[in-house]
């Protein structure tokens, strides 16, 4: 699952990748670059998969159990299929599909994520949401756009005879090769249905300014997320220019925040090869990053007042801290490293965690378990994976659209 701020998280480790409590301004930007998403709903393919199971659900069934069913189905004939590249819960879904073998008929609640939190980590709760406000859905029943969206699936399942229907409502076991049939059509991989893409294209154009970033991204189709946040910082258009103004406060943002999570990446890691506070503070990486943070914190101090409306979003306490660190100009690494790792301790006891690393004296410990980041710290060159600011799912997205030839 993409979260906020990492691709990816160590199982043993489930910590959040924001040490410096920049999340609560981070979802306000995200929010006007896509209202209707979140940094996770990124696979098209997933807003099909919710609303065919809505379509499914029997009278006396809840949305919430019909989409957790035909999901299930749904993941184990991706696997089946060998198209379960992206579909979430493959770990589990391909040791049911070894356990089942030759048989016909696979049961329909097998444990489908190994720590028993499909609800809130597949398809229901990361796209529910979205889909709602998106127009697919109105309290779990689908509206003619989101009927739209699961007529394809509807369809194979009607005159192939899959007979997924009555599993989805209750029945406790499904037949294989229905489920096979379902991942070989509709697997994240494979491209959407053109009626799909089209009631995810009307979805985007729910909001004007959506809608015009989602035609800002079909012309820049090759564009990373960071380096998408530049051109939409540097596009001068009459009716882009709060466009223009939140993307350059998401960069300023991205930029403090990166040079500040290395220092204090750096110094947890620092601590587990057990390096003294005076070494960490005499690395190349640790001076070339401490001397920057105080100007980028002005920086970003400066574009998020421009904000207008969304500026108000900003907490005071993070307000406060970007003017503590701009305030260190000129001083040396020793003092802008502490006052991140004040930040960093007050923001990981408001979520009830210890801090990454604690310093005594000159000693270095390590003071809780720190989510994996994919870059070493201790590497200037090394790029840090950016914030993503919801660019990546509503980019991912416009191009699944985009392949199936609907315009955005």
């Amino acid at each position: 699952m993409e979260i906020f701020a990492t691709a990816w998280h160590r199982r043993d480790e489930p910590r959040s990748q924001d040490p410096l409590g920049f999340s609560a301004m981070a979802s306000s930007i995200a929010a006007f670059f896509g209202p209707s998403l979140t940094s996770s709903t990124s696979a098209a393919r997933y807003f099909s998969v919710l609303c065919a199971g809505l379509e499914m659900r029997g009278p006396r069934q809840s949305p919430k159990d019909a989409v957790l069913r035909f999901e299930r189905i749904w993941a184990f004939g991706s696997v089946a299929a060998e198209q379960s590249k992206g579909v979430l819960g493959t770990r589990s879904a391909g040791d049911q599909v070894k356990r089942m073998g030759a048989r016909k008929l696979a049961p329909v609640v097998y444990p489908f994520f190994r720590e028993r939190s499909q609800a809130r980590q597949g398809v229901w709760g990361i796209y529910a949401a979205s889909a709602e406000r998106l127009g697919l859905h109105d309290v779990g029943v689908c509206t003619p756009r989101g009927c739209e969206l699961a007529a394809p699936i509807l369809e194979l399942e009607e005159s192939e005879a899959l007979h997924l229907a009555a599993p989805v409502r209750g029945k406790t076991n499904f037949p294989v090769a229905g489920a096979r049939t379902l991942g070989e059509r509709f697997g994240v991989d494979v491209g959407l249905d053109h009626r799909e893409a089209a009631g995810l294209s009307a979805g985007l154009r729910t909001y004007e300014q959506q809608h015009r970033l989602a035609r800002l991204l079909s012309a820049w189709a090759p564009a990373n997320d960071l380096d998408l946040v530049t051109r939409l910082a540097d596009h001068h258009s009459k009716w882009t220019v709060d466009l223009q103004t939140v993307a350059s406060a998401a960069l300023a943002l991205e930029e403090i925040y990166a040079n500040g999570s290395r220092l204090i990446d750096g110094l947890s890691e620092a601590a587990r090869l057990s390096t003294s506070w005076p070494t960490f503070l005499g690395h190349k990486v640790v001076d070339a990053s401490a001397t920057k943070v105080p100007g980028l914190a002005a920086r970003a101090k400066r574009e998020l007042a421009q904000l207008g409306p969304l500026g108000a979003n900003v907490a005071l306490d993070l307000d406060a801290f970007l003017g503590e660190v701009a305030a260190l100009e000129g001083r040396d690494a020793a003092e802008v490293c502490e006052s991140l790792l004040r930040r960093h301790a007050l923001v990981q006891g408001a979520k009830q965690a210890a801090a990454w690393v604690e310093r005594h004296k000159d000693r270095l410990e390590i003071g809780g378990p720190r989510g994996a980041l994919l870059y070493d710290p201790f590497d200037l060159d090394e790029r840090i994976d950016p914030h993503l600011f919801r660019l990546s799912a509503l980019q991912s997205i416009a191009r699944a659209i985009r392949r199936a030839g609907v315009k955005v």
